[in-house]
This record gives C-alpha cells, sequence and structure tokens, in this order.
C-alpha cells in the first residue's frame, strides 16, 4: 500500500480542523518511477569526471600530463641550449684525448705546494699512457665516417679518395723494399694500375655501401638536439616544470651523496656554500661504498673539503634535517675515526625515540650473571648493546628530564636479579625514583637533611671498612683459588660473604656539596677511594648527577669510572665533565640532544668505539616492580634477602655484618671463653639464619684470620682443634676502638 497525502487548502478549514485526510490507494494505481535515458547518461558523466579526477590525480599521470603539456617549450629549451652543448662536448672530447684539464689542475698544485700534487701526478701521468690508444680510435672512427658519407653523398669523391688511398698505401709498403731504378719503375706501375682500379671501380663499390632511410637521420638528429641541449643547459635551469604533489612526511626516499652535499651547502658553514657547489662536490670525497643500506636506515661516510670539521655540521643537525627533509630524530651526524672531517651520517627510517624497540631480554628471562655481558641500551640500528655490570664504575650525568633516573634504576633491577647481588641505594633527591628498588636492597638510604645525611655517611664508612676486610681476605686466599686477586662469580659462590655490592648514589652534588664541609670532604674522600679500589673487592659504584661539574665529580674520582653515560646537558663543560677531555671536541656532544629525545645518551667506555644508546622504553614504576617483585622472589627463595630487604626495618639494614663481632657475641651468649670452628659455625647460623646458612668452617677460619686474628688449638672434650680465643677477639676490638 502507498500512502498520498492529500493537498488542503487552508482558506476552506476551520480553525479546529485537523488537516486533509489521508488517502490509501491501491499499489497498482500509483505510477511507478523508472530512470530515463537522460538521467542515466547524466549519471555515465558524472562516474567518468570521478574516475578521470581519480586518474589525474595519480603522481604518475600528473607527471606525465604535465611534461606533454610543456613538450613545446622543452623543444624550443633544447634547440637554444644546443650550441652552448656542441661548445661543452668540444671541450670534453678535446679534455678526453689531450688530458688538458687534468694537466691544468696538477699545474695549479704544483704553483701551491699541495699535498695531493704528487697523487695528481701521478693519476696524470696514467692517463697520459693511455691517450695515444684514444686518438687511434677516433682517427680510425672519423676515417670511416667520412667514407660512408662520401659513399652516400658523393660517390666520384669517394672514388678519387680510394684511388689516392691505394697509390698511397702502395708506396708505403714498397718505399722500405724498392732501392734500384727498376724496382721503383714496377712499384710505381703497380701503384698507379691499382689507384686506376680503384678509381674507377669506386663509384660501384660506393653502391654497395648500405645507405640509411631518411628517418634515421631524423631520429638523429633529434637525438643530438636533445643530448647536446641538455648537455649546454645551466645548474639551475629545468627543462620543464613538474607539479607539485602530495607528500606522505612519514615516507624516507633514499638519499644519495649528491643530495647530502647539496644540503650540507645549505647550512651556513664556511667554504659550504650554494655558489660553491661545484667546487664543494670536488672536493668531497665519498668513501666506499656510498650510501649503504642498514638495518634501519642508510649509512654514508664523506671526508669533508678542506677546514671542515664534522664537529661543525654536528652543530648544524637541525639544519641538516631541514635541508635533507628528514624528521630531526632521523638524522644523526657523527665524527668518523679517521680525522676531524670523516663525516658519518646515519639516516635512519623513523627517529630513534619513536622507533620499534624490541623487548628486554631481561625482562623476558628475568635471569642475571652480574658477571656476564647483559644487553642494556639499544643503538640507532636497534641492536642491544651489552653492558657488564661487574667490575664497573658507571658515572651517569644528565640534566632535569633527560632520563638519567630511567638509568639508574634500569641497571639496579638488572643487578636485583642476580640474587647474589647487594643493592645499597643512596638517594639524594628523595623524590622517589628509586623507590621500586627498595623491596630488594640491602640498604636503602633517602633524604638531604642532616640527620639523614649523618645515617649515609656511617653507613659508607661501615662499606668502606668492609672493603678494606675483603682486601685482606682475598690475599690469604691461595693463588690457584684467586688467580685474579678479585671478587670472582666462583668465588661469591664458595664464600657468601663476599657478595657484591652495587652502590647507587643518585644525585652526587647532595654529597659531596654539602653544606656541612667537613661531611661533604668525607663523602668526597669515601667515594674517591670506593671507586679506586672497590672494584676487586666486589664493590662497585653507580654515580648519578644532574650536575655535573668539577666540584661535584673531582677529576681524581671521575677519573677511576671506567663507563659513562651523557645524556642531554647544558654545554661543552658538562660533556667534558662526564665523558671525559676532548669528547666534545671529538664530536660526542651530548648538548644537541633535543627535550623529544630523552633517554639517549652518548656511551663511552666498555673498550668500545662511543656511540648513541637508548635506555629501555616503557621501563616505568610499574614495569620495575613486577621486575623486583620476581627479585625479591627468587631471593627469598635461596635464602639470599639480607639487610633492611630481609628486616623491612631501616635501623637492621647494616652495609656489612662483621663476622668478629658476631663471633664474639656467640661466644658471650654461651659464656664461652674459647670455641671451635665447629662448635662456632651452628652458633652463628643461629645467631643470623640468613647471613650464615652456607657458611663452612674453612670460610670462617680464613674471615678471621683476614681480620688480623690468628687462630689457636682449642681443646674441648679431650680433643684439639683450631679455634679462636675471646680474649684474642677483645684485643682486635681494643685496637679498633684506639
Amino acid at each position: 500500500m502507498t500512502v498520498d497525502l492529500a493537498k488542503h487548502n487552508p482558506d476552506d478549514a476551520s480553525d479546529d480542523e485537523t488537516g486533509a485526510e489521508l488517502e490509501l490507494r491501491p499499489l497498482g494505481e500509483v505510477e511507478q518511477w523508472t530512470p530515463t535515458v537522460q538521467t542515466l547518461v547524466v549519471r555515465a558523466r558524472q562516474a567518468a569526471a570521478r574516475s578521470m579526477v581519480t586518474v589525474v590525480d595519480t603522481p604518475a599521470v600528473a607527471r606525465s600530463l604535465a611534461v606533454t603539456r610543456q613538450a613545446p617549450k622543452a623543444g624550443a629549451r633544447l634547440v637554444v641550449w644546443s650550441p652552448r652543448g656542441a661548445r661543452r662536448a668540444v671541450g670534453l672530447a678535446r679534455d678526453w684525448l689531450f688530458a688538458t684539464h687534468a694537466a691544468a689542475h696538477v699545474a695549479r698544485l704544483a704553483d701551491a705546494d699541495h699535498p695531493e700534487w704528487a697523487k695528481a701526478s701521478g693519476q696524470l701521468d696514467n692517463t697520459v699512457a693511455r691517450l695515444a690508444t684514444r686518438r687511434w680510435v677516433v682517427g680510425v672512427a672519423v676515417a670511416l665516417a667520412v667514407l660512408a658519407a662520401l659513399a652516400w653523398w658523393a660517390p666520384g669523391a669517394f672514388a678519387g679518395l680510394l684511388g689516392i688511398a691505394a697509390l698511397a698505401g702502395v708506396g708505403a709498403l714498397a718505399y722500405p723494399v724498392c732501392r734500384t731504378p727498376g724496382q721503383v719503375a714496377a712499384c710505381a706501375a703497380v701503384a698507379l694500375g691499382l689507384g686506376w682500379v680503384a678509381w674507377h671501380f669506386g663509384p660501384d663499390l660506393a653502391g654497395l655501401v648500405p645507405r640509411p632511410p631518411g628517418w634515421v637521420w631524423i631520429v638523429a638528429g633529434g637525438l643530438a638536439v636533445v643530448g647536446l641541449g641538455w648537455l649546454g643547459r645551466k645548474e639551475d635551469q629545468h627543462l620543464v616544470e613538474l607539479p607539485q604533489l602530495a607528500v606522505d612526511v612519514n615516507e624516507a626516499k633514499r638519499p644519495t651523496a649528491d643530495m647530502v652535499i647539496d644540503a650540507l651547502c645549505r647550512l651556513g658553514i664556511k667554504d659550504l656554500t650554494p655558489a660553491n657547489l661545484d667546487k664543494v662536490r670536488e672536493e668531497t670525497r665519498v668513501i666506499a661504498p656510498g650510501v649503504g643500506r642498514s638495518r634501519r636506515g642508510y649509512h654514508l661516510q664523506l671526508e669533508l673539503p678542506w677546514a671542515v670539521t664534522a664537529g661543525s655540521v654536528m652543530e648544524k643537525r637541525e639544519g641538516l634535517a631541514g635541508a635533507l627533509k628528514r624528521e630531526l630524530g632521523t638524522v644523526w651526524p657523527s665524527q668518523g675515526p679517521r680525522h676531524p672531517g670523516h663525516l658519518v651520517l646515519f639516516l635512519s627510517d623513523r627517529p630513534m625515540s619513536t622507533a620499534p624497540q624490541e623487548p628486554w631480554p631481561i625482562a623476558e628471562t628475568r635471569r642475571v650473571d652480574i658477571f656476564e655481558s647483559i644487553p642494556m641500551f639499544t643503538d640507532q640500528e636497534g641492536r642491544w648493546i651489552t653492558l657488564k655490570i661487574a667490575y664497573k664504575r658507571i658515572l651517569i650525568g644528565g640534566e632535569s628530564g633527560s632520563g638519567k633516573s630511567f638509568y639508574v634504576r634500569q641497571i639496579g633491577v638488572a643487578c636485583a636479579l642476580d640474587p647474589r647481588v647487594r643493592l645499597l641505594v643512596f638517594d639524594g633527591k628523595a623524590n622517589g625514583d628509586m623507590d621500586p628498588l627498595m623491596p630488594v636492597a640491602h640498604g636503602f638510604y633517602v633524604g638531604a637533611q642532616a640527620e639523614e645525611m649523618a645515617e649515609q655517611l656511617v653507613a659508607l664508612q661501615r662499606l668502606e671498612r668492609e672493603m678494606d676486610r675483603r682486601a685482606r681476605f682475598l690475599r690469604t686466599l691461595p693463588r690457584e683459588e684467586n688467580p685474579e686477586n678479585k671478587v670472582t662469580s666462583a668465588l661469591v659462590d664458595r664464600y657468601p660473604h663476599l657478595a657484591p655490592y652495587e652502590v647507587i648514589v643518585d644525585e652526587l652534588q647532595e654529597y659531596t656539596q654539602n653544606e656541612d664541609k667537613t661531611m661533604a670532604k668525607e663523602f668526597t674522600r669515601i667515594f674517591t677511594r670506593l671507586s679506586r679500589l672497590g672494584r676487586s673487592a666486589g664493590i662497585w659504584l653507580l654515580i648519578a648527577t644532574q650536575y655535573p661539574a668539577d666540584g661535584v665529580v673531582p677529576v681524581a674520582m671521575r677519573s677511576n669510572f671506567s663507563t659513562k653515560f651523557c645524556l642531554r646537558v647544558e654545554g661543552h663543560q658538562q660533556v667534558e665533565v662526564i665523558l671525559g677531555t676532548g669528547s666534545y671536541a671529538a664530536g660526542l656532544k651530548s648538548n644537541l640532544f633535543t627535550a623529544s629525545e630523552a633517554g639517549l645518551s652518548w656511551h663511552k667506555g666498555d673498550g668500545q668505539d662511543p656511540a648513541i644508546v637508548q635506555s629501555v622504553r616503557g621501563l616505568d614504576g610499574p614495569a620495575c616492580d613486577e621486575l623486583v617483585e620476581v627479585a625479591r622472589a627468587m631471593r627469598a627463595t635461596r635464602g639470599l634477602l639480607s639487610g633492611q630487604a630481609a628486616t623491612d626495618e631501616v635501623e637492621d639494614a647494616e652495609v656489612v655484618i662483621d663476622i668478629v663481632e658476631d663471633v664474639e657475641a656467640a661466644m658471650r651468649q654461651r659464656q664461652r671463653g674459647k670455641a671451635q670452628w665447629a662448635e662456632l659455625v651452628p652458633w652463628l647460623r643461629e645467631l643470623r639464619p640468613g647471613q650464615y646458612v652456607d657458611l663452612v668452617e674453612d670460610e670462617l677460619s680464613a674471615r678471621i684470620r683476614a681480620a688480623g686474628i690468628e687462630p689457636r688449638q682449642v681443646k674441648v672434650e679431650g680433643v684439639n682443634r683450631n679455634g679462636v680465643h675471646l680474649s684474642d677477639l677483645r684485643k682486635r676490638g681494643g685496637d679498633d676502638d684506639a
């Protein structure tokens, strides 16, 4: 059914009339609408127009149409430019046959006493040796072309030239052998006969030379005009103007060496200007293999012109990115190892700070051996860079917001996943960045107030004494057990009291620049001594600061750090403090990192070439909490929770356990004046279950001896065995107190 709205006349309706009635008509009485031929034609035209717009808007079609429209003008330009191209072609041919340009270049170098003169002179000699062959080839080609032209258009001249050639050929052959008048007459007769034959039959021979059709000359003439016209155009002249098409900004085109050199000339660097482009291209050396494709971008190495350094290009990194039409985070110029003018350019497909990063292997395996190399950072190619944390003294510097705390926390998490490592955290900033490490920390100290600093100083002094005790203990071990005279993975497994310490100090300036000058001096002394002597004792420093300066990180301290990371800093002074003297001049310019490149740093050390690296992205507080929870469970299972992590009380979080004091306490509890090692081991396990769970008699004897106490024979129940006297322990304590 169809509803038909009846028309209503308002003049015939009363005020209370609701409107016209709805009349329902049968479907058969309603006319069905059908499209007319005219409507179909209009729709077809609209569809064709839309298709045409779609096709024309494609880059290939748009460029083709532009070239077609400008073809007449392009042809006229080629005709106008062809005379200049002909002159250039003659000049190029002359230079190829006579080496005029190379000779002039060598002469200029000789006048200037240039160091490259000898090399250029040798190259010129090699070129001159090949000139005779080139001239013979060109001469034969020209002679054949002249003969062919005469055969086509002047058969008589062709015959005459052929006869003369026959006479000359016979004469040249006969001259060396004809001596008598008779011989000369015979040779002359032969020459005249052959010459007459060549002249007489020359026109017939010319007719045998195939003559190309007329269209070949038209094509050849057109190609000559195109070639000479293209050769004769100026550097900034374009044959046609291509339309400006929409460009995908995320699409990185393959660079070329000429493209990079042209971009360098637009940076405003002295002697690198667009006006000197030809000279710059001539003096710039592209190191083989040129532009090379790597995993995530392109590499190019250049030797820049005289007196132009790679450092000047690095300072113009933002301008270089603009000249290359690439995102800033994808353009990475650096100084190569050859000399200051050796430029190494890496153009990545995507910015380093946003490029995909593979999952951190440690987060997947969740198990670490601190004495092995660990994948910690990624380079510009997205490859994992390993770091062996054991024996490393690590220095990290970067201004606020550069990502410094992420580096510190990441290394702390890696250490936590080796249950043997004891973490000592000194957080001078006290903003919560290091809090994720608290559940596994042997000692966790926060704050920069006077009483907090005093507590931390006491902890560091006790750590220093532990370092000295370890050094004495290591000297007592036999050479076959300790060949390297340092704490190793095997020694830690055998002697748990040698468990390595990773000492994390965040915001060093709060300690070495403390308002209490005496305390600041003591902090500086301890940190310097730990950085110098703690390596072999298994006590390793990780120091971070957002204010790298000589007063904060003295030379005597920072010279002991073998591994350094410099994130974004203010200027070259800060770079030199963190990475070392000469680093800024060598191209390690961390001050050029932008705010959007947080987490990027220059990494120097570990016997590797300096490189830009990035920390693990996404390792925020919750992610760290998850990994630390795994680390804590691992330690609890093996009974290796120690210090504050074992007691959850700050006052019990002793940095070191004095085994001499524990032995004395165990003997006093039992009112014993002497005891054997076999008795003391279970007593100590009862005193500190988590600390002495793996203690054995030999280890106890070695540690007591390392403390300066000689064992004695102790008789218990009629049996003499090695042990210790309480009086000897008291003497040691009295010496310390004195």
